[in-house]
């Protein structure tokens, strides 16, 4: 799997050492999920990635070890954003 970022929507947790995070699905649909805060930078979530028959999944770092969802290509980006 390689690492890269995930185009999302963050605000803030419930907790202070996390974050809310709203990710689109490669059909369009929100799904939304909480992860540690230091896995967010602005408007991205760092993720891994697997490419399966051309669909890129990316897993979340959340509490749900297989948890991968399908995204459009296009809100993956393996540039490092700024701190």
């Amino acid at each position: 799997m390689n690492v890269a970022w995930l185009r999302c929507e963050a605000r803030p947790g419930i907790f202070s050492d996390e974050s809310t995070v709203v990710v689109a699905t490669i059909d369009g649909r929100k799904k939304t999920y909480v992860v540690p805060k230091d896995e967010v930078s602005e408007d991205r979530v760092r993720v891994e990635v697997e490419e399966r028959d051309g669909v890129k999944w990316a897993k979340l770092p959340t509490d749900h070890p297989y948890h991968a969802i399908p995204v459009p290509a296009g809100d993956l980006s393996e540039e490092p954003v700024p701190a």
